[in-house]
């Protein structure tokens, strides 16, 4: 399975590309003239949606991860991370596929988190640029 988790992590590179897709763990293999057969993706992932299921959970597993990078604002008063801080972090795990997140079609709780970040991103965004206007 570390073969498949390091296929999953390779894929992430082509989610702004591809989408949350089978393509996007096809062409996942770095200096490779050929994708990865749809065999060897449902090989490894399971036939049909299952890789893109897999792709997605592995997506918001590593947007979790990432989120324990987080370090406390310059404007904090203790050296504590926020939940703000931390949220923040994991918003901006989801800002290179953002054009992404709202085609993501599965029936599950990941639906619903893709879909809330992906809306959250954008007001981030749109307060962040709000801010460095009135600055």
């Amino acid at each position: 399975m570390a073969q498949a988790e390091a296929i999953l992590r390779q894929a992430f590179n082509q989610i702004s590309t591809y989408g949350f897709t089978r393509r996007a763990i096809a062409h996942s293999i770095p200096n490779s003239a050929t994708p990865l057969s749809e065999t060897a993706i449902s090989a490894l992932f399971g036939p049909g949606d299952a890789a893109q299921r897999t792709l997605i959970r592995a997506w918001l597993n590593e947007g979790r991860m990432h989120m324990s990078t987080a370090t406390p604002s310059a404007s904090s008063k203790s050296d504590a991370i926020s939940m703000e801080d931390a949220l923040l972090k994991r918003l901006e795990w989801n800002e290179p596929v953002l054009p992404h997140l709202k085609d993501v079609r599965i029936t599950s709780s990941a639906t619903f988190l893709l879909r809330n970040f992906y809306m959250k991103s954008l007001l981030k965004s749109n307060l962040l640029l709000c801010y460095r206007l009135l600055r």
